[in-house]
């Protein structure tokens, strides 16, 4: 899942400063967009920051929460945080994409096993699916908060992932690609 807020914030000051420079926009899974960098096909991507994106220079942007998203009607709407203790008797929609590593991790800590009824990669298959409510998620905040539909708290313990723009080699990088290293910096 790419990040829109990220691109769109990045690309529009990336335009204002430079119309003349273009580029092409691609929209992958995190997982494309590695395999995307690692072949020469796109110069730069974001990604977040972890185990799968090793040997390439990374660029931190920002943190961005894992919250728990549930239908507007679901008991959790009364409560501005949610222990993850209370997500064990939940129908739970397991992510099984990228930023999975990071909900397991919040389940491991509260020692609890989630009753997972979907295992699903797509994001937004799965805010669809909390929107039937069919079942609830933990997913990053950045994404969640823009889906209609859906609510989302925080819990009460915390986990955030890292957004970076990822490149072969900075050192080695294009003008532009630099240039919009830069900007992006600024962005953020």
């Amino acid at each position: 899942m790419l990040l829109p807020v990220c691109y769109r914030n990045c690309s529009q000051s990336f335009k204002k400063k430079h119309p003349k420079i273009e580029f092409k926009f691609y929209e992958g899974t995190y997982e494309e967009i590695i395999d995307w960098l690692s072949s020469g096909i796109i110069d730069i991507g974001f990604v977040v920051k972890g185990k799968s994106n090793p040997g390439f220079d990374l660029v931190p942007l920002i943190k961005d929460n894992m919250v728990v998203a549930y239908h507007p009607e679901h008991p959790f709407r009364s409560k501005e945080i949610v222990d993850m203790k209370a997500l064990a008797d939940q129908p739970f929609i397991m992510p099984t994409g990228m930023y999975q590593s990071h909900v397991e991790e919040l389940f491991e800590e509260a020692q609890i096993k989630p009753p997972i009824r979907f295992e699903v990669h797509d994001c937004t298959t799965i805010a669809n699916m909390v929107q039937e409510g069919l079942g609830i998620t933990i997913g990053p905040k950045l994404f969640l908060k823009t889906q209609q539909n859906i609510k989302i708290n925080n819990l009460n313990i915390k986990n955030t992932r890292e957004v970076t723009l990822a490149c072969q080699s900075i050192e080695n990088a294009s003008p532009a690609v630099k240039e919009f290293l830069h900007v992006a910096k600024d962005v953020f």
